[in-house]
């Protein structure tokens, strides 16, 4: 756990951020269960599919712009694309398996 307070320490706004995201999840989980009655599981695995992604993407951005302070501006430049890359390369991949296995909404 040593390395969540770390990622804690380095941005303010991150708990708040992972707080907005995880509530926002459980009024949408709220909404399955009232709202879709026995189908609510396909859509629930898409939803924590989701939040988790967004999670990983927070914190992903924390470490990356934490990264990029400690260098030049060109550098920052270089190194911010590429991450950025890097993560909607990784979300593609996943919501790719999710649509051809079609095991979650």
């Amino acid at each position: 756990m040593r390395w969540l307070k770390r990622f804690f320490e380095m941005s303010d706004s991150l708990p708040e951020l992972l707080t907005g995201t995880a509530v926002f999840g459980i009024v949408c989980q709220i909404f399955i269960i009232i709202f879709l009655k026995g189908k609510g599981g396909y859509h629930s695995l898409g939803l924590w599919i989701g939040l988790m992604i967004a999670f990983a993407m927070a914190f992903h951005m924390t470490w990356s712009l934490d990264k990029a302070l400690s260098l030049s501006p060109d550098e920052a430049v270089k190194k911010m694309r590429g991450y950025s890359l890097l993560r909607y390369g990784v979300i593609l991949i996943i919501l790719g398996l999710c649509m051809i296995l079609n095991f979650a909404n």
